[in-house]
């Protein structure tokens, strides 16, 4: 990581975007509001997590208009089930790709299905905690942001493991008053924008 302090703003390249990720997320804020078209399930449990201390307003892309009817129909019920639930329907899925013989295709469905299922569970957690997630209705949303009431963070890096510690990620991270009140407002007008679970 390479990490260079200019009064209120740090810049870092490299592979430990997590760093200036994990302060932001636990600072002494009450509000932590996300932009990232991925979330692993790493990151998924983690913001299940903080939303027990904090409200988290999260804004995702789902892939394609029957991904967000999947999401929409798994989010209406229990976390339980959802689970199980998402996991048996990716495994379907898997299954008859591989007996297509789509062998790419199954690596493929296996790793959104991992990312998919954790992320359906912790957005219906969402309804017990202080997480509310909505999902960006259009276009697709390639925009990374991350906001506290104190700092806030953008670059390249999606909400994954691999973006946050492997990937060479850059990102640019403000203490600016003023700065981090304009990306405030600039994910307001997304929030509005996006449509809620159902």
């Amino acid at each position: 990581m390479l990490g260079r302090r200019r009064h209120l703003n740090e810049s870092y390249s490299g592979s430990s975007s997590y760093i200036a990720l994990e302060r932001l997320l636990h600072d002494r804020s009450r509000t932590v509001r996300i932009v990232s078209p991925y979330i692993s399930g790493y990151y998924a449990s983690r913001l299940a997590g903080i939303a027990r201390k904090k409200d988290v307003y999260l804004i995702t892309t789902a892939r394609t208009v029957r991904d967000e009817k999947i999401l929409r129909r798994h989010l209406s019920r229990g976390s339980a089930s959802v689970l199980g639930r998402a996991m048996i329907a990716m495994a379907a899925g898997i299954a008859v790709s591989a007996l297509a013989g789509l062998w790419v295709m199954v690596l493929i469905i296996a790793q959104l299905a991992a990312a998919d299922a954790a992320f359906i569970a912790v957005s219906a957690l969402g309804r017990r905690s202080r997480m509310h997630v909505r999902f960006a209705k259009g276009a697709f949303v390639h925009e990374k942001l991350y906001i506290s009431d104190l700092q806030a963070m953008t670059g390249s890096a999606n909400l994954t493991y691999s973006g946050m510690h492997r990937n060479v990620e850059h990102i640019e991270l403000t203490r600016d008053p003023a700065r981090v009140k304009e990306l405030r407002s600039h994910f307001d007008e997304l929030w509005r924008k996006a449509v809620q679970p159902t």
